[in-house]
């Protein structure tokens, strides 16, 4: 049982990363992570980690889920425009694996048209609320959105709150 967590090159929010890592390992499934380069990634609050996948090395059906971490290397890198990450994020969904983003990740899932119609919430910003709402999703504001097989968050403070609901999803669908 595996999951896979996607961040930034730099700048992903490690509380986004690692408080979901905690609660998916202590429930007994694997995580991997996975990014556009291997070498070492700085967190906003300077933690750091190597991933040990390239993103276009990933194999969905290794997994029951990825989850695509927030943090400002969203924005400064664009990564709704990039895409191995809209790629990564539309093969899961095909593959009918859990889609999860947190903080300014959703942006990610919306220009991937997985969020069309789909109840979801992102960071509170006018810009990403106004991409979600562009790309026809149905932001609600609240906390966690968990819609079919897509679960989304606001941000660092309800990371691990995000991760139960991600294994709840898990053990409600079959993958």
């Amino acid at each position: 049982m595996k999951i896979l967590m996607v961040i930034a090159p730099n700048n992903f929010r490690d509380e986004e990363l690692f408080e979901p890592i905690k609660v998916f390992e202590k429930n007994k499934y694997k995580v991997d992570i996975a990014s556009i380069s291997k070498k070492e990634a700085k967190g906003m609050l300077r933690s750091k980690i190597t991933p040990n996948l390239l993103i276009k090395d990933v194999r969905v059906n290794d997994y029951k889920a990825v989850v695509f971490v927030g943090g400002s290397g969203v924005e400064e890198y664009k990564l709704y425009k990039n895409e191995e990450f809209l790629n990564l994020a539309k093969n899961f969904a095909e593959k009918g694996k859990v889609v999860a983003a947190i903080c300014y990740a959703p942006r990610i899932l919306a220009k991937a048209g997985l969020l069309k119609g789909v109840k979801c919430t992102v960071f509170g910003d006018h810009d990403s609320i106004d991409m979600l709402k562009k790309e026809k999703a149905k932001y609600s504001g609240e906390p966690i959105e968990a819609d079919n097989k897509i679960v989304t968050a606001e941000g660092p403070q309800v990371a691990e709150e995000f991760a139960e609901k991600i294994l709840e999803v898990i053990k409600n669908v079959s993958i």
